[in-house]
């Protein structure tokens, strides 16, 4: 930007080029003249959730304010006075639900407050050393990050943290590829506070020398989330899904959704991520008068106790982002009724029980708009990373997509125009884990060709939770003498306990034997519960003691038949004895 006062009227001329004066590459640019208003920073850079705070205009075309009243987390672009002269990017805020210390004229170490918060100063005279005496807990793992340069602030940062008993707990530049100092310190068992000092590596210093610090507290870990959809179409009256990644540091525990932007009247459903989890499924329905057309943001909350851990979803990565990078942080919402297709499950409900290693039948109702022709297609999301498996391809160990292991639909049903529902089954892997998975259908409704999707309605999110299907116990004591060959051997004896429903009949076999020992196999039909399982092996297996065996009932999937149902597992240990020749038991 140049700022020039022109000494009188007449044409001027202004020359655009390249620093190294290369070609195009594309060489594109907009150039804007004229009389403009603009700010490029603002005092202080952090705002706390809920509160209304002024911020004071720095490196600005005017000495204005503007207040900032912490709607929205996270980074955004301060909104400033509506005026058609504005130009340039807005600057950008950070809200927190932390405090936000602002530093005063007080000489000497100013007292921060208790971290988690944030601290807003200015390096405002060559050489100066800003130091803040911050509350900690001992042992905690504290995270340190300025924003400085990365706002526009002609800050060359070095940030230091000293404990209590003055050792130097670490110092930092610029924190990797970032033109901003950053740092994580363990605290001292023994110390209750630390202090914080920020000074400029060139002794810089100016009324627009702003710097902010954010203390955060990640002892319990941290994660980040990413929306998989940058804008969202409801149909009015109906729902949509969008996806959410987790990629977790340190932090395992449920995670809460919640949004800020919509209107109370948007209902969420599927809004916890489970323990462990690294997908989600969140669930948006609005009502039939619902009149929306804006941006919302998807707020993550730990929800293990003793933690506060909060991230704000970002949706992919665009070179745009980096003139305004607050729209990483807002998804576009739109309720509409021009959406031709509805979805809803045709029993309302919020949860669903049933057995692994089966399917579980889910009617489903749509609705079209008037005129609306064409197939629909029948898909789903689950809070499930897709498993994966290990193939060779061209003689190397290539990871690939594991269908039989994914919580899905057994298949993706189209359904005719003329039909209103459809019952779609949802497979449940056999070795599913046994807890609450989220799951969503959705319907989508197809072009004429049904090579493209028109448009999509998803149901509400529902919870599934799996059950095993059959249970065993060994009555029989665990350890036995088994025969190569013929003669009297030893037999494995329990029971088999089917869940209600699953009326299947189970094999009773082993696992984990040697190649040379076949496993033995019995089937306990449908209507039995008992089994014997007579443990022999060929007359030239060698004698020998196998242990940790794993004696285990199981029984077909409802996928196909080499996928299977298995219960629980129990080891025993087998003593391989010699027995009698075929012809010697003959003479």
């Amino acid at each position: 930007r140049i700022t020039a006062v022109l000494p009188e009227d007449g044409e001027y001329k202004v020359e655009m080029h390249d620093v190294l004066y290369k070609g195009p590459n594309p060489g594109t640019y907009r150039l804007k003249i004229g009389s403009f208003q603009f700010v490029d920073l603002v005092y202080p850079m952090g705002v706390q959730q809920g509160q209304t705070t002024s911020l004071r205009f720095l490196s600005s075309s005017n000495d204005g304010n503007a207040d900032a009243n912490g709607t929205l987390v996270g980074q955004n672009g301060l909104n400033l006075p509506s005026e058609s002269s504005l130009s340039g990017s807005r600057p950008l805020i950070h809200t927190s639900a932390n405090p936000e210390y602002v530093e005063t004229d007080a000489d000497g170490i100013q007292d921060a407050g208790t971290a988690p918060l944030a601290i807003n100063g200015i390096l405002s005279a060559r050489g100066e050393v800003d130091e803040f005496k911050v509350a900690v807990k001992p042992g905690s793992k504290l995270r340190l990050d300025t924003y400085s340069q990365r706002a526009g602030a002609p800050v060359d940062g070095i940030i230091t943290v000293i404990a209590e008993k003055g050792q130097n707990l670490g110092t930092n530049d610029d924190r990797g590829a970032l033109p901003d100092p950053g740092l994580d310190v363990t605290v001292p068992g023994d110390a209750t506070f630390i202090t914080v000092r920020m000074e400029d590596r060139t002794k810089n210093g100016g009324p627009i020398n702003v710097y902010r610090i954010n203390i955060e507290d990640i002892s319990a870990g941290s994660f980040a989330l990413t929306a998989k959809a940058d804008r969202l179409q409801i149909p009015a009256g109906g729902s949509q899904t969008i996806e959410i990644g987790v990629a977790r540091q340190g932090y395992n525990g449920p995670i809460d959704l919640s949004v800020t932007g919509l209107p109370e009247a948007v209902s969420l459903s599927g809004s916890q991520i489970p323990a462990g989890d690294s997908n989600g499924v969140l669930t948006l329905t609005a009502p039939a008068d619902c009149d929306v057309n804006s941006t919302f943001q998807i707020i993550g909350t730990s929800a293990a106790e003793n933690t506060n851990v909060r991230a704000v979803a970002v949706i992919g990565d665009n070179p745009q982002f980096r003139a305004q990078p607050w729209v990483r942080q807002r998804i576009g919402i739109s309720a509409t009724t021009h959406i031709p297709i509805q979805a809803q499950l045709a029993q309302a409900t919020d949860q669903l029980n049933g057995f692994k290693g089966t399917f579980i039948p889910v009617a489903v109702k749509v609705s079209r708009t008037e005129g609306t022709a064409g197939k629909i297609r029948f898909t789903s999301r689950t809070s499930q990373a897709m498993p994966k498996k290990t193939v060779k391809q061209n003689n190397k160990d290539v990871q690939v997509d594991d269908p039989d292991r994914a919580l899905r639909l057994a298949e993706n049903s189209v359904i005719e125009a003329n039909v209103n529902e459809h019952t779609v089954n949802v497979w449940v892997p056999a070795d599913l884990g046994v807890r609450n998975w989220s799951f969503v259908v959705v319907a989508e409704l197809l072009s004429a060709d049904e090579k493209s999707v028109v448009a999509t309605a998803s149901t509400m999110a529902f919870t599934l939770n799996p059950a095993d299907a059959l249970s065993m116990k060994l009555t029989s004591e665990a350890t036995l003498e088994a025969k190569a060959g013929v003669g009297e051997t030893g037999m494995l004896s329990g029971t088999i306990t089917r869940s209600e429903g699953f009326t299947k009949p189970v094999q009773v076999t082993l696992r984990g034997l040697p190649g040379e020992y076949p496993a033995p196999v019995v089937e306990v039909p449908a209507d039995q519960t008992e089994f014997k399982l007579e443990v022999r092996f060929p007359e030239n297996a060698p004698p020998k003691k196998l242990e940790n065996i794993q004696l285990v009932a199981q029984s077909d999937s409802d996928l196909k038949p080499e996928v299977k149902i298995s219960s629980n597992i129990t080891n025993v240990t087998i003593n391989v004895v010699a027995g009698e020749k075929a012809e010697e038991k003959n003479e």
